[in-house]
């Protein structure tokens, strides 16, 4: 009895389907000037560099970069680190003493600077690699600081964000915001 109303749902069912039209027509979208791969290759390059910059104090790096194109805009890169390897709470560490804190803070000043080079650095060679993106949009890395609620923030920014257009970039003529 069961497969004889399976077999009438389906007879009933089969007229309504085909006489469903679609709602909108989805019109193919323009193929962007940047390849995917190209921005995942800039992606992978950008933590790559910040890896390779650690030395005795290496970046603690949150998340992997992420691009993206915005036709008409440019490129915008993000990404989220520690500027250092930060000491956090444990079982066996339940404070920190105001030296421990001044350290932190100073490592993470001493790390600014490398920061801002890298970013340079990254928005320049982005620049040399889409040569298909118009001169006049920009290029945009913005990078999120990370920090434990018992460090001192004084003078650190939680945020740096870069910016040029492609032509400026190339000319090194780089935007710098920090907050």
């Amino acid at each position: 009895m069961k497969p004889a109303l399976l077999m009438l749902a389906v007879a009933l069912a089969a007229p309504a389907q085909t006489a469903m039209k679609p709602v909108a027509t989805v019109e193919p979208q323009q193929k962007t000037p940047i390849p995917r791969q190209t921005l995942l290759d800039l992606e992978k390059g950008f933590d790559e560099k910040l890896n390779a910059m650690g030395g005795a104090d290496p970046f603690d790096l949150l998340g992997n970069t992420r691009g993206i194109y915005l036709a008409g805009y440019g490129v915008v890169f993000t990404t989220e680190l520690s500027l250092i390897r930060t000491p956090g709470y444990s079982p066996m560490r339940q404070s920190f003493s105001k030296d421990e804190i001044a350290k932190v803070r100073k490592r993470k000043l001493d790390r600014l600077p490398v920061l801002r080079l890298a970013m340079k650095d990254m928005i320049t060679a982005v620049g040399s690699a889409l040569a298909a993106m118009p001169a006049n949009e920009k290029i945009v890395l913005a990078v999120r600081l990370e920090y434990l609620p018992y460090e001192d923030t004084a003078g650190l920014p939680a945020q740096v964000v870069m910016s040029a257009t492609r032509a400026a970039a190339m000319a090194s003529a780089i935007q710098v915001d920090e907050q």
